[in-house]
């Protein structure tokens, strides 16, 4: 399913998500905020396991970027972000009031090991590249580095470079976000048979294997039909359970919204 322009104004026009145009990049920060893509749905019964998605629906960013030249952005020898490598474009805001923000700040899907020494020995960290376009006039003024959580959802969220520009010559261009060739993905899962009762629990999760629940969005709600469930905003029924395996109906797939996390604790395994 193609996203449409008028999906992106959306959000940013829509309430309660209604923002202006971030004003002092020097107190402005970034964050991943992303577009669910409405997955395509058959009527046939499905039969799920546990840990088994009923509907998986992928993620585009707000903006897609494509390097038109190799970018260095460290010291070392393979610090490069190479010609046609695509990047994913950060929010500015908030999560709850999302803007666009000042400075167009982009960031590699790929990752890389950073080793930190503290008082329990070596360990590494996880992090990205970012890149950073404080004009929006297609050159790359600046590099930030945003850790982040082993997942196979991105949540990325930065401070925008605020001092005087480190990087020259770098350009890109501009892509169609449906063009996105590494979008993480989330959807519906079935998570097990309660013990007490035998109903049979949904999740709202993302990954690419076992499914992962979404923090705080655990289970599913009653729908208008007998049997019938909704989550995410899509729906599905219930027809048959046996052992530890449901039987179930797609009714309605997810839509088409926005849909983002600000991690404020710890890593969750």
């Amino acid at each position: 399913m193609e996203i449409s322009k008028s999906v992106i104004t959306l959000l940013f026009s829509f309430v309660p998500i209604c923002c202006t145009q971030a004003a002092n990049a020097k107190s402005e920060n970034a964050f991943s905020l992303w577009i669910v893509e409405s997955p395509e749905i058959t009527s046939e019964p499905i039969i799920l396991k546990k840990g088994e998605f009923l509907q998986r629906a992928r993620l585009l960013p707000l903006g897609l970027i494509e390097l038109t030249v190799d970018t260095r952005v460290g010291p070392k020898e393979d610090d490069v972000i190479h010609a046609g490598e695509q990047l994913f474009e950060l929010a500015g805001g908030t999560i709850y009031r999302p803007a666009r923000s000042s400075a167009g700040v982009f960031c590699q899907m790929k990752t890389f090991g950073v080793v930190s020494s503290g008082m329990l020995g070596k360990s590494v960290i996880q992090s990205r590249y970012c890149l950073v376009d404080r004009e929006r006039n297609g050159t790359i003024d600046d590099v930030a580095v945003a850790g982040y959580c082993p997942y196979d959802l991105p949540l990325v969220s930065i401070r925008v470079p605020s001092g005087p520009p480190n990087l020259t010559g770098s350009t890109y261009r501009r892509l169609p976000v449906k063009d996105f060739r590494d979008g993480p993905t989330v959807g519906i899962a079935f998570s097990g048979i309660a013990p007490l009762d035998g109903d049979p629990r949904f999740i709202q999760a993302f990954g690419s294997g076992n499914a992962i629940p979404l923090f705080g969005k655990k289970h599913s709600r009653a729908g208008d039909n007998p049997g019938q469930r909704t989550s995410f905003g899509g729906a599905f029924t219930v027809l048959h359970v046996e052992g530890q395996t449901v039987t179930i109906r797609n009714d309605r797939p997810i839509p088409v919204q926005p849909f983002g996390i600000i991690r404020t604790g710890l890593c969750k395994g």
